[in-house]
């Protein structure tokens, strides 16, 4: 549900990413693409950092296995 949500906010972050690139490298269909794509990706690594937090502080259940 996270890594759903993350993507749904892409367009968003791609509004930053895109202005923030065109300003810097210009504006062409190139920069377009990437900065686009940069958007997806910086929300999916910061949805994954919080997975992962969350997820090792979390006790884990163990399997017993017991002699037969």
């Amino acid at each position: 549900m996270t890594r759903a949500y993350a993507l749904a906010l892409g367009a968003g972050t791609q509004v930053f990413t895109q202005g923030i690139g065109n300003a810097v490298f210009g504006a062409s269909e190139l920069t377009t693409t990437l900065m686009l794509g940069a958007g997806w990706a910086i929300n999916l690594t910061v949805a994954e950092h919080i997975i992962r937090r969350h997820g090792a502080s979390r006790p884990r259940a163990t399997a017993e296995v017991g002699s037969s």
